[in-house]
């Protein structure tokens, strides 16, 4: 017959294998606890570099210690590498490894930008080192003027505080820039030309290197880093749980095995025998084992309770296990315990202890109540040490909760970046607003000089007029008193003073006519209300209120408008556009050497459009600016009486309240801008001829 195997040796085997898998699973967590916090600390160590690596970036731009971000970026890449030749994968989650492919990636592309901002950072150092010497010639050399060498200066000045962080004022640096080139051109200077092309160079450069921190951010490798740490936790924290409750498992069949063999030693003859496998097993058990009698007297220890609690078997036989309590235990964790265990039932739950020398630590116990043939013999307890377990917990929620707190921090730094930006925009478009209104004060400043000009001959005329009635008309009256008065006197009198009064009545007249045009130009460029005119009328209105700077710049106009349109409109947008036109080109497109210099102006109704053409026979517009016309700002003439404005004026009036467009081309010689205008927007009529 077989042999029967022993039932204590078969539960002793069983509990020893319970036993290892214990130990090995406690082990296999504590190596499990080591990688997470190794990992986990590689990560933050990423995520410090990469910080320093932006704060580097958001520096002065300029001076940078490059050895030192070097390193820092030496060491990412050996934390990465570390990582990479880890099982991190295996141990944690299977999509570490396409993250951290990612982060190889996005990590040579820092490496190449810090590349690209060393090398930009080089040629900005040289360009300020050629400017400086450039300047030292320059202040040397005797063909420039004071007034050139002063402007090289501040357009240095304004170059070293774009070098050092300190942004000067884009416009004035522009103008600085562009005068400089001006100067360069016409006096055909070596050194300008260079230092103009230094210092676009240098600008250029400066721009490329204030979006670095920018081109760093849309990189985001802080942020596949910190989605990294956050999986890493995860993937911890689950196996924690896992853990937790293998081990609870593990507890729970350690229990009933011990249990089970805690019956069988009862009832074996070989008690003593059984007595000695059972101590073994409990004495070498990593769980505490308590066993009380039924007043809550503790008869029995074994040695994993005196390692971890610090008490020894004298201390404790006899007393009860509330000298463990730490009173930081929940009051409802107690109550729970004694219900369960009056009611003769197993109660499970965690206990917050304290050890002989006052340590707390943490325990997950299991409560039993041995009854013996229908009564009760004694109470078992056994617990398991999880205080590593729930300060990585705790440790782990606080890396957590200032991990959020550092984003929200980060948000609401960029949302007061954010703000103060919009700020900065809402400033400028107010200031842009001022000088478009500025630019139509110009506009209407001119009209006021030309008018005052052409009123003073017709004025003077009249005065000279009536002085000379005067003076004839004294003689007459000093004839008359000596008595001497001859036919012939008075009628050369009568006929003087005839001349004289025909001469005031046309001067007079045309001083009349002088007044009511501007009138009524300048009161339609402060009106935006419509009114019925005669579009070629009221462009001789505009024309004969500019006639003093034709005449200064022997120019000849042409109204060849036709002159049966009548349309209901916007006066002022007309004579806004007229002016700008014509004062557009007496200020850039007729130099001295242009003989005959004539301007054109054409106006007929084509299809369901007003079609406006604007010509003159001027040097035309350079190909290259063309395109730029309209922009605001954008002048040749900058610092020489142009503002950039004017017929950025024009090209939102109509299009923007006229609802039309413009077209400006080249001629030979000359520039034609052409409008159209929908009638849609007009009130048209016409006296039809042709």
């Amino acid at each position: 017959m077989p042999r029967k195997i022993d039932p204590i040796i078969f539960v002793v085997s069983f509990v020893f294998v319970v036993f290892i898998s214990s130990i090995y699973y406690l082990t296999y967590q504590d190596k499990q606890a080591d990688n997470f916090s190794s990992y986990q600390e590689n990560f933050e160590k990423l995520t410090l570099l990469d910080t320093k690596f932006e704060n580097f970036l958001m520096r002065s731009l300029y001076f940078n210690n490059y050895d030192t971000i070097t390193t820092n970026l030496e060491g990412f890449d050996q934390t990465l590498l570390k990582l990479e030749a880890s099982s991190i994968s295996n141990e944690f989650d299977s999509s570490f490894g396409a993250i951290l492919v990612e982060l190889r990636h996005k990590f040579q592309l820092e490496q190449d930008l810090l590349e690209y901002h060393k090398s930009l950072n080089s040629v900005s150092v040289n360009s300020i080192h050629y400017l400086f010497d450039l300047r030292s010639t320059i202040n040397n050399s005797d063909t420039l003027k004071e007034k050139q060498k002063l402007l090289i200066d501040e357009l240095l000045f304004s170059l070293m505080q774009l070098f050092t962080g300190i942004q000067p004022n884009q416009i004035t640096l522009q103008n600085k820039t562009r005068q400089v080139k001006n100067y360069a051109l016409s006096l055909n200077n070596d050194y300008l030309i260079n230092f103009y092309t230094q210092a676009v160079l240098l600008q250029k450069n400066m721009s490329i290197l204030l979006t670095s921190v920018d081109e760093h951010k849309e990189i985001q490798l802080i942020q596949d880093i910190t989605n990294s740490i956050n999986l890493l936790q995860i993937s911890y924290q689950k196996q924690i749980d896992s853990y937790q409750y293998l081990n609870v498992f593990l507890a729970f069949i350690t229990f009933i095995l011990l249990l089970i063999l805690i019956l069988l030693h009862l009832k074996s003859l070989k008690i003593a025998q059984e007595n000695l496998s059972f101590r073994f097993a409990v004495e070498n058990s990593d769980n505490f084992i308590i066993m009380t009698d039924t007043k809550r007297k503790i008869t029995y220890v074994n040695e994993s309770f005196q390692k971890n609690t610090g008490f020894s078997k004298e201390d404790v036989l006899g007393r009860s296990p509330n000298l463990l309590k730490s009173n930081q235990t929940k009051k409802s964790t107690f109550v729970q315990m004694e219900s369960s265990l009056q009611a003769q039932k197993t109660w499970k739950g965690e206990f917050i202890n304290k050890r002989k020398d006052g340590s707390i630590f943490y325990v997950a116990s299991s409560i039993i109540p041995i009854i013996i043939k229908g009564e009760l013999h004694s109470y078992l307890s056994i617990g398991l040490d999880i205080t590593k377990h729930i300060k990585q917990k705790e440790e782990l929620q606080e890396a957590k909760l200032e991990l959020e707190t550092k984003v929200h921090i980060r948000t609401l730094e960029l949302r007061e970046k954010a703000d103060a930006l919009e700020e900065t925009l809402a400033n400028l478009k107010d200031f842009q607003k001022q000088l478009v209104e500025t630019e139509k004060m110009s506009a209407l400043g001119s009209l006021v000089a030309g008018v005052a000009h052409e009123i003073n001959t017709p004025v003077g005329v009249s005065l000279t007029a009536i002085t000379y009635i005067q003076q004839e008309t004294q003689t007459l009256f000093k004839s008359i008193e000596e008595g001497n008065l001859r036919k012939t006197a008075l009628n050369e009198y009568v006929s003087s003073v005839t001349a004289m009064s025909d001469s005031i009545y046309i001067s007079l007249q045309t001083a009349i006519k002088l007044v009511r045009s501007f009138k009524q130009v300048a009161i339609d460029q402060h009106t935006e209300e419509k009114r019925i005119f005669n579009l070629k009328e009221y462009c001789d209105e505009v024309i004969l209120s500019l006639h003093s700077k034709f005449r200064t710049e022997q120019v000849k106009v042409h109204n060849h408008i036709d002159e049966n349109i009548h349309i209901n409109s916007y006066a002022g947008i007309y004579s806004q556009i007229f002016t700008n036109f014509i004062l557009n080109s007496l200020l850039h497109a007729f130099d001295k050497d242009i003989e005959n210099k004539t301007i054109k102006i054409r106006g007929f109704i084509e299809e369901e459009y007003l079609h406006l053409i604007y010509e003159d026979n001027g040097r035309g517009i350079d190909k290259k600016h063309i395109d730029k016309i309209f922009n605001p700002f954008f002048t040749t003439k900058l610092g020489q009486g142009g503002s950039g404005l004017g017929l950025h004026i024009v090209y939102n009036l109509i299009h923007h309240k006229l609802q039309g467009d413009i077209i400006c081309t080249n001629t030979t010689p000359g520039v034609k801008m052409q409008i159209y205008i929908p009638m849609s927007e007009l009130t048209y009529k016409k006296s039809i001829s042709a």
